[in-house]
Parts: structure tokens; C-alpha cells; sequence
């Protein structure tokens, strides 16, 4: 028979479903059911089963590069930095600054510096325009590459 408080602990892990159960049982014993129906899978399916789901996973896994932690680290306290400096100082200090940086950008390397990096921008963003073009061309009919056509070359006039 179950009592009151049993069954108030199946009503919540039944709501909270695996969280539930996580805050519930220990870890022992969430491994040890766990372990029970992996052994219950072999037993019905057999090894083989479970190296064919191997190298499928490996296939289709993608490669994400991890941050490491001395990365993640800096870039928070960056941040913290960031935020801190904006809460202390006025946006009128704020901008006296990013001008003084703008002009020792300029001293430091001519001032054609900011035109190459807008026309270097420029030719980038053309560039992706044209690939999706090309993936856009093979699978839309003449008259909808026609439309994108001039509506490419009107984008292209504005830079």
C-alpha cells in the first residue's frame, strides 16, 4: 500500500520528470536504473546494435571548437570591465576617449586606414551576395534570377 508521502513524491517526479527524479534519488541509484535498462537493451537488440548508433553519432557529431577557460575568463571580465567603466563615467568621457583612440588609429596607420577597411567590407559582403546568389540560381525558375539580378545590381550602385 502506498502511503501519503509517496505518492506525493511520485506526483512531483512525474511533473518535474527528469529534474524531479535528479532532486529526488541519489545518484546511485538514478546510475544503477540507468545501467539496468542499457542491460535490458543488449539483452534485446545485442552489441551490434550499439556500434552501428556508434558510428552513426560519429558521422553526424559536429566539431565544436571548446573556448577554453583562460578565453572565457578574459572575455567576462572584459565585459565587466566594460560595464563598469560605463556606469562610473559620463557618455560625453566616454566618447572624448573613442575619438582620442579614432585619432591615434589614424596617426598609427594613415588615414586611407578606415577607407580600406569599409572597401575591404564592401567587396566582402558582395562576395557572399554573389555565393547566395549562386546557390539561389540553381533552384529558382529565370524570371525570379532576373528580379534578384537587378535587384543586385541596385545594391551594388549604393556602395
Amino acid at each position: 500500500m502506498i502511503n501519503v508521502q509517496q505518492k506525493r513524491g511520485k506526483q512531483f517526479a512525474a511533473q518535474c520528470g527528469g529534474f524531479g527524479r535528479a532532486v529526488k534519488y541519489s545518484h546511485q541509484q538514478l546510475s544503477a536504473w540507468a545501467s539496468r535498462g542499457g542491460k535490458a537493451l543488449l539483452q534485446q537488440r545485442g552489441r551490434e546494435y550499439f556500434r552501428e548508433l556508434k558510428k552513426k553519432q560519429k558521422l553526424h557529431r559536429p566539431r565544436l571548437r571548446q573556448m577554453s577557460a583562460r578565453v572565457v575568463s578574459a572575455k567576462m571580465n572584459g565585459r565587466r570591465g566594460g560595464k563598469r567603466r560605463a556606469q562610473l563615467y559620463s557618455a560625453d568621457q566616454l566618447r572624448q576617449w573613442a575619438r582620442l583612440g579614432g585619432i591615434a588609429v589614424k596617426a598609427r596607420f594613415g588615414s586611407d586606414h578606415f577607407r580600406k577597411l569599409r572597401l575591404l567590407r564592401t567587396q566582402k559582403s558582395m562576395e557572399r551576395m554573389q555565393s547566395w546568389k549562386a546557390k539561389f540560381d540553381r533552384r529558382f525558375p529565370p524570371q525570379v534570377r532576373q528580379r534578384l539580378d537587378e535587384l543586385l545590381n541596385e545594391i551594388g550602385r549604393l556602395f
